[in-house]
């Protein structure tokens, strides 16, 4: 029987930046003309910008198609899940990305060599989760690691400032990663898969 494994795209398999003024933060600050501090460390960009829906709306609505095609795989992610496809993982990258935006993200895909066996696109990723017997899913958005960890799915949280008020120490349910090699080890570890070249910790 097939591995399955979920991931999630921006700030998990994409690399924005650092903590301070990463990719999104240097267009918000370009499409506005000044450049903004986040006032918060929060995902939302109109809590962690102090801005207005209006004014966020209309920064996506310009600027994510460009960021969502020049930002890059983050560091290690592609060649991690060239070897776990090798190994036999099913593959589901789930996103909530706008629907509109699939042929870019598959084009992005293909442009970096991540492989994949199936893309979706959801904003609430738990019923397709639950439906598809997923297991495990890397994740980095607060909301979404929480809904997902308090329906006994299993998450590697993704290190990024807007989550690091999560205690995953207090759940047997979630783990975190800063990187993606630290990934590799808390799937293999899941999922009871060690290469020879890997030892379990």
């Amino acid at each position: 029987m097939k591995k399955k494994l979920g991931i999630d795209i921006d700030g998990v398999l994409t690399h924005e930046g650092g903590d301070k003024n990463n990719i999104w933060q240097k267009h918000l600050s370009n499409f506005l003309g000044y450049d903004i501090q986040r006032k918060k460390d929060a995902f939302d960009f109109t809590e962690a910008y102090g801005l207005s829906d209006d004014i966020i709306k209309k920064f996506v609505e310009h600027k994510s198609k460009e960021i969502y095609t020049k930002v890059k795989p983050a560091p290690d992610s592609r060649q991690v899940i060239q070897a776990l496809k090798k190994r036999g993982y099913c593959i589901y990258i789930i996103t909530a990305r706008d629907l509109k935006y699939h042929k870019l993200t598959k084009n992005w895909l293909k442009k970096h060599d991540i492989p994949y066996d199936n893309l979706h696109h959801r904003k609430n990723k738990l019923p397709l989760i639950q439906k598809e017997n997923i297991p495990l899913f890397i994740e980095d958005n607060k909301k979404n690691i929480l809904q997902l960890s308090q329906n006994n799915i299993t998450v590697i949280i993704k290190d990024r400032y807007h989550n690091r008020m999560i205690k995953e120490e207090n759940s047997s349910l979630l783990y975190r990663a800063d990187n993606w090699q630290q990934i590799k080890e808390l799937i293999y570890d899941f999922f009871n898969d060690y290469p020879e070249n890997c030892c379990s910790r």
